[in-house]
């Protein structure tokens, strides 16, 4: 029975490894664009009402039954990443990255069916997704994934004054940017909130962060937006790249954005920043 039961855990797990690549890259398929929303909309479901994927559970039932020592009180994810790096990412927040890729999975592809979405719509929440990446992974990497929520609220709030008038001043005055969806009012706001609002968030993640930790990840999450640009071309610049005035606007002016940020929420709402501790030469 034990062979029995360990043909029918690895027939589940190379179903489960099928599942997980359509959920990925099943987009890239327009024949199999119906499997790929059930097996969204599936996963989702499993994950909403059980709290973990069914397959995973019917996988490590069976391996149970052959190996009662097995601990699979993991996910698929968590517990094969283990497997092979030993290195086990938390349960907790595999489910939440699950349920917000799927979410936003869904969302686009409705947009899409629907037509109601532009091309260069499209294109910039691309751009906001990979942002948003960057700071799931910071927040993992800081141990703050279950405060998430609550700093990306305060990113949103602290991003649409200085996102408006950044892009206002430096964008369609100055003229050193320019977007692919232009300076009107509604797209600001929505910028300003959404946009800057990760910006934000990525920045009030590093309270803790020396200076030049402070630098490195503001260019990270920098270097995704403008990587991602060049697929996307959703902003252009007065400047060509790779010339030294774009290494200024791309580069240094969001850094100088990111140290404003931090310099007001240290002095005015008390969110104390060690780096600005260290240049102040306080303990």
């Amino acid at each position: 029975m034990k062979f029995i039961y360990k043909v029918g855990a690895d027939i589940i797990w190379l179903a489960h490894f099928l599942v997980v690549c359509i959920a990925l890259f099943g987009w890239l398929v327009p024949s199999i664009w119906l499997i790929y929303i059930a097996v969204l909309v599936g996963t989702l479901i499993s994950t909403l009402r059980l709290g973990f994927c069914i397959l995973s559970k019917w996988e490590y039932d069976l391996r149970k039954r052959v190996d009662p020592k097995i601990n699979y009180d993991f996910t698929y994810a968590s517990f094969y990443t283990y497997r092979l790096t030993q290195g086990r990412l938390s349960g907790h927040f595999l489910a939440k990255a699950g349920v917000i890729f799927v979410s936003l999975s869904l969302a686009i592809q409705s947009l899409l069916l629907a037509n109601s979405i532009s091309a260069a719509w499209l294109n910039y929440v691309v751009v906001l997704f990979v942002m948003f990446l960057v700071v799931l992974l910071h927040a993992y990497r800081e141990k703050k994934s279950a405060e998430l929520p609550r700093i990306l609220l305060l990113g949103a709030l602290s991003g649409i004054v200085p996102g408006i008038l950044a892009d206002l001043i430096f964008g369609k005055y100055l003229g050193l940017a320019t977007y692919a969806l232009g300076f009107g009012l509604p797209f600001l706001i929505f910028n300003g909130f959404v946009g800057y609002g990760l910006f934000a968030a990525n920045t009030l993640l590093m309270q803790r962060a020396r200076l030049a930790q402070f630098c490195i990840w503001t260019v990270i999450i920098t270097a995704g937006c403008e990587i991602t640009n060049l697929f996307t071309h959703s902003w252009t610049y007065l400047y060509p790249a790779p010339s030294i005035g774009y290494w200024i606007v791309a580069f240094g002016c969001p850094l100088a954005l990111a140290m404003v940020m931090a310099a007001a929420w240290h002095i005015l709402f008390g969110y104390r920043f060690v780096f600005i501790e260290n240049l102040l030469g306080k303990k």
